[in-house]
This record gives structure tokens, C-alpha cells and sequence, in this order.
């Protein structure tokens, strides 16, 4: 796959991909270079390099001629939860003795903060759950299992979270066992909280769609 190497294309391409995570651009909604152009105020060649960049990535795709932002349905998104937790029990299990106290301990203050608010936002969350879940993988050591897991993490992102279920509150303390254990340089523990916090997941998403 091909890396973006100037800064102003990484730049265009991270825009790009925070309006599609964010829903700004969500599934289906057709890309038209012209128009990301004058949006981020830029010429049109690093939006064109990051457009290719998006389209290697599999977030973006070609259907009659015409580019758009790939759709995440339920099962595809099923799919990945259940990819997911074959990664990252694995990834957990390696990041065991890897991750500095003072990152864990600043994970957990996140997490602090996020519950004591009162007006957090969806978004807020979301950035909680990839600080610890992306630090987590990035810590195995295993570049190509961080690698995998930060796209299926970009893929699940890219749901339509309105059909979700609330999980603040079970979701960070699920986080908080996972660290402990971590912490710990209990692996096994560790894989264990993991497999348990993706499960809690997939069964409220089951529930809520079964309307439970």
C-alpha cells in the first residue's frame, strides 16, 4: 500500500478521514475532488493523492464510474467486532510488560474524565476508546497486527452509531479492568477482560437490534 509522504497530502488526508469518521461524509456520499478541494482550501492533487490513499485503505470505493464512501452495514460491522476480538486478545496479550505506567495511567485519567462530565460527546468517547485500544495494539510490538486493527478500527467507526446502544459507563470500566491487568503483566487476565469487553459489545448491539 502506498504511504502518503508530503506533509500537505498527509494533511488533506487527515481531514478527509475525520469528515468520513465523524459522518460529515458518511456511507454512500459520493467523493468529488473539485469540491474536498475548495472545502479544505487546497489545490487538487493532494486531495487526489489522498483520495488514492482512502481508496487503497478500502474506506472508499468505485461503484459505476462514480467514488463514494464505502457503507457499513450490521453484518459487515458484526464481522469486523468478531475480527476484532481475535486481534486484539492477541495484541493485549503482547502489550503485557510493554506499556509504560505513567501511558496507562494517563489512560486512565481519561477515562476519569470522560465519566465525570456531563456533557460529553459521542465523539469525546470515541477518542478515549481509540487512545486506549490503538495504544494497546501499538505497544504489542506486532507493526502489522497494529497496522490491521487501525483500519478495522477506522471500518467500525464508520457504522452508523445511531443504531448503537449507549455503553459510557460498562465500556470504560470493562477499559479499566483491561488496564489493570496490563498493568499487571497479567497477559492471560488481560486477554480474558479484552474478550469480555468486545463480547459485552456485540451481545448490547444483538439487543438493541432485536429490541431487547
Amino acid at each position: 500500500m502506498n504511504q502518503i509522504k508530503s506533509g500537505l497530502s498527509a494533511a488533506v488526508y487527515q481531514n478527509i478521514l475525520k469528515l468520513i469518521l465523524c459522518r460529515e461524509l458518511p456511507g454512500g456520499a459520493l467523493i468529488k475532488e473539485r469540491q474536498l478541494a475548495l472545502k479544505l482550501d487546497v489545490s487538487r492533487p493532494p486531495v487526489r493523492e489522498a483520495i488514492n490513499q482512502l481508496e487503497a485503505q478500502g474506506l472508499l470505493s468505485r461503484s459505476a464510474g462514480q467514488l463514494q464512501v464505502v457503507n457499513i452495514g450490521v453484518n459487515e460491522f458484526m464481522e469486523i467486532l468478531n475480527v476484532r476480538a481475535l486481534l486484539e486478545i492477541e495484541s493485549v496479550r503482547l502489550a503485557c510488560g510493554r506499556v509504560d505506567s505513567e501511558l496507562i495511567q494517563l489512560w486512565r485519567n481519561m477515562i476519569t474524565e470522560l465519566l465525570a462530565s456531563s456533557s460529553n460527546t459521542a465523539e469525546q468517547h470515541w477518542n478515549v476508546d481509540d487512545a486506549i485500544h490503538n495504544g494497546i495494539a501499538m505497544s504489542s510490538g506486532n507493526k502489522l497486527l497494529a497496522q490491521m486493527l487501525l483500519n478495522l478500527r477506522m471500518r467500525t467507526r464508520m457504522f452508523d452509531h445511531s443504531q448503537l446502544p449507549k455503553r459510557l459507563q460498562p465500556g470504560c470500566t470493562e477499559h479499566l479492568t483491561i488496564l489493570d491487568a496490563i498493568e499487571a503483566n497479567q497477559p492471560e487476565e488481560a486477554a480474558q477482560a479484552m474478550q469480555l469487553h468486545i463480547n459485552a459489545a456485540k451481545q448490547s448491539i444483538l439487543n438493541y437490534l432485536q429490541g431487547i
